[in-house]
């Protein structure tokens, strides 16, 4: 009866633990990063348009997003933030605001593969990744590099 009373308890610790994991890595996903700091990234993405730069903004926190960049080179520009990853295991993952409205895969020259759920690229070696429209020009990735 020890046994299975052992065996019991550690699955209900691991059945705690996949729940909690999951709760975490919903709470930062970079759609839910975009619905609690709507407002505040909204700002930021006029603030950097009317400027044409994010000079002095890099690396500045919006609630869980990090402004990474304002990719103004690109053909399809975009500002792009970073949101946190759980561990080192896990993919990258942020959201951008592209300013053509259309979505970019996140290697420059890599093709969007259209999916059920948004679009898929592949990169050079075994780089790859996912985009998803979230709202108007707002879109959300993860990428694997």
């Amino acid at each position: 009866m020890k046994v299975w009373k052992k065996i019991g308890s550690f699955l209900a610790a691991v059945l705690v633990l996949a729940v909690l994991f999951s709760a975490v890595r919903w709470w930062l996903s970079p759609r839910q990063v975009y619905q609690r700091n709507r407002e505040e990234l909204n700002a930021a993405v006029a603030t950097i348009l009317e400027a044409e730069s994010a000079d002095g903004l890099a690396d500045h926190d919006i609630g869980m997003a990090r402004l990474v960049d304002y990719l103004s080179t690109r053909t399809d520009p975009i500002i792009d933030f970073s949101t946190p990853s759980l561990s080192t295991l896990t993919p990258y993952a942020g959201l951008y605001y592209s300013v053509n409205g259309v979505p970019v895969a996140d290697e420059s020259g890599a093709d969007l593969v259209e999916t059920e759920d948004g679009w898929t690229w592949t990169g050079t070696g075994d780089n790859r990744g996912k985009t998803w429209q979230i709202e108007g020009n707002w879109y959300g990735y993860t990428a694997w590099y």
